[in-house]
């Protein structure tokens, strides 16, 4: 997080705070659904992860349509 925060917003700005909020968010219904590293936190994880690089396909997918990557 503290490397996706350098790159994203290296500012004390709103978008920071919201990005800071969210991990927060989020790791705290982690660690309440999953007490322990058991098989239900890793299939979590994995499942995490798929939807993880679906979206980052979508995103580069519509960033290469619109010219912006190039």
């Amino acid at each position: 997080m503290q490397d996706l925060l350098t790159l994203e917003a290296p500012d004390q700005s709103a978008l920071r705070r919201s990005m800071v909020n969210g991990f927060n968010a989020g790791y705290g219904i982690g660690s309440d659904r999953y007490r322990q590293c058991d098989s239900s936190a890793i299939a979590g994880y994995r499942e995490l992860a798929v939807e993880g690089r679906m979206l980052s396909d979508r995103l580069t997918q519509a960033i290469m349509q619109s010219g912006l990557g190039r």
